[in-house]
């Protein structure tokens, strides 16, 4: 059952380039990671896009392998999958995967319907292409490839785009954000991690607060990208960085930017770079402003996306008022706190100029639409009390 399994290994380049193996075998499987360089990597998706991609498409394989289909030599004779095949696909694709291998079943339930709509999609996207590379070699009639194409297709499960439904719950309240952050008090007994690393845990958490930076954009600061003289951070892309050893390395997914620091975070920096980052440091420095504390092999190397998540999962994990944190909320609370402040000014600058600035900070390219959406949380609490405060006035008028 899972023989098939995803696998990215770092050129010397520093590219990241995922492959699909059998384990039996110990081979790449041919097809599948010919599509990935010659499709995927062509378009220059990102390597976790690819990683997706790829992770659906070794879930496919391992349902092949199950009912045993050859799906190669279906396509050459024209036969493809038949209808009871999709159907049991679309049941197998609904399970929950392990997320560092995907081809090992969890007990833990359904994928939601947006996953099991990106694997259907991804899956019948190679099998599109499958069939066309077969097509041309065999010369087959195009009409019979469409008709399956479009059965595939039909068979994705309607899904709720996240744009739509109520905002709520986006943001951390005021009540969150006071025990969060009593909570990460160097040694407080509330504290769930270890003392060596409280600092470094602080400090990350609180730049991901007041700069409402991505989690890929905190992991990517290099200690050459602060300076404390402007008290500025220079948020950088570095895909694909050679003197990166992290094989799943974090991504900068928005513009490069050089963002403004207060007094406070500056000398938070500072200290941590002087104090905890020097102790942890090897000779050959990465350069990488958060590091791995633990002695071992990790000791001195970038901090990977896998500690990262687990920092977060301990903070959510350590009172019940945190449970639904993730690190992202810290940037929809950003955001819904620079509305706030603008809201509060007596003269506050036009929509127009609001989003430029957001857009600017956050690092999306300006007019992308993302500045106006990414407010709708404060916009909705501004509606609800404006209708509250209307239903009382109206009462008060007798008009109940």
């Amino acid at each position: 059952m899972d023989r098939i399994v995803t696998n990215t290994i770092k050129m010397d380049t520093g590219e990241r380039c995922c492959l699909i193996i059998d384990k039996v075998s110990k081979l790449p499987l041919y097809y599948p990671c010919l599509y990935i360089s010659s499709e995927l990597r062509k378009k220059n998706e990102s390597i976790s896009t690819i990683e997706l991609h790829s992770a659906s498409i070794a879930l496919f394989y391992r349902f092949l392998n199950l009912k045993k289909i050859d799906i190669e030599e279906r396509i050459r004779s024209a036969e493809f999958l038949r209808l009871q095949e999709i159907d049991a696909l679309k049941e197998f694709i609904t399970n929950r995967m392990k997320k560092e291998k995907v081809v090992n079943l969890d007990s833990g339930g359904r994928v939601s319907s947006n996953t099991q709509y990106f694997r259907l999609t991804a899956i019948t996207k190679y099998l599109e292409w499958l069939c066309d590379f077969f097509t041309v070699s065999y010369k087959r009639d195009h009409r019979l490839i469409d008709k399956f194409i479009a059965k595939m297709k039909s068979h994705r499960p309607k899904i709720r785009f996240r744009n739509q439904g109520s905002a709520n719950d986006k943001n951390l309240n005021k009540n969150q954000l006071k025990i969060l952050f009593n909570i990460l008090k160097v040694g407080s007994e509330m504290n769930p991690f270890n003392s060596d690393v409280q600092k470094r845990n602080k400090l990350m958490i609180s730049i991901l607060y007041h700069l409402g930076l991505r989690a890929g954009e905190l992991l990517n600061i290099k200690v050459t990208d602060i300076d404390t003289g402007s008290q500025t951070i220079s948020i950088n892309r570095r895909a694909d960085d050679p003197n990166d050893s992290r094989i799943k390395q974090p991504l900068v997914k928005t513009l490069r930017r050089k963002l403004p620091i207060s007094d406070e975070l500056s000398n938070d920096i500072f200290n941590y770079i002087k104090t905890e980052r020097r102790n942890h440091r090897t000779k050959k420095d990465n350069g990488y402003l958060f590091i791995c504390h633990k002695k071992g092999k990790t000791f001195g190397e970038p901090l990977s996306i896998q500690a990262y998540h687990k920092i977060i999962n301990a903070l959510k994990n350590s009172c019940p008022e945190l449970s639904r944190m993730t690190g992202h909320k810290l940037r929809h609370t950003w955001n819904y706190e620079f509305s706030s402040k603008m809201d509060q000014m007596d003269n506050p600058p036009n929509q127009y100029e609001q989003e430029q600035m957001r857009s600017l900070l956050m690092g999306w390219k300006e007019g992308s639409g993302t500045a106006s959406t990414y407010n709708r949380r404060f916009i909705e609490n501004k509606a609800a009390e404006l209708a509250l405060n209307m239903q009382k006035e109206m009462s008060n008028r007798g008009g109940v």
